[in-house]
């Protein structure tokens, strides 16, 4: 993030980073679970093993979870603004060069 950013900039980079990594994740979620459903199907009482409507709700609520985890932080730290940081215990000393 650069100095000067405004509030915008940086929620739509919070939120375009958390899609990215939530759609790898959830693809790869995907995938994992239609491959364990066949090992776990006995224990699966009233559910296929590939449930449609069982992988979307798992995938949108995993979905929200992320998104609600990454912007909590970011629009907390968004709201208080840079200057504020050093009031909060953040280090804001220069970094000197050796």
């Amino acid at each position: 993030m650069a100095l000067g950013a405004d509030r915008r900039d940086i929620l739509a980079l919070v939120v375009r980073e958390a899609a990215t990594l939530s759609a790898i994740g959830l693809f790869a979620g995907a995938l994992l679970s239609l491959v364990a459903a066949r090992a776990a199907e006995s224990m699966l009482f009233g559910l296929k093993p590939h449930d449609p409507g069982t992988l979307m709700t798992g995938a949108v609520l995993l979905a929200v979870v992320t998104l609600a985890a990454k912007l909590s932080p970011c629009t907390t730290r968004v709201e208080a603004g840079a200057v504020d940081g050093s009031a909060r215990g953040v280090n804001t000393a220069p970094v000197s060069k050796v």
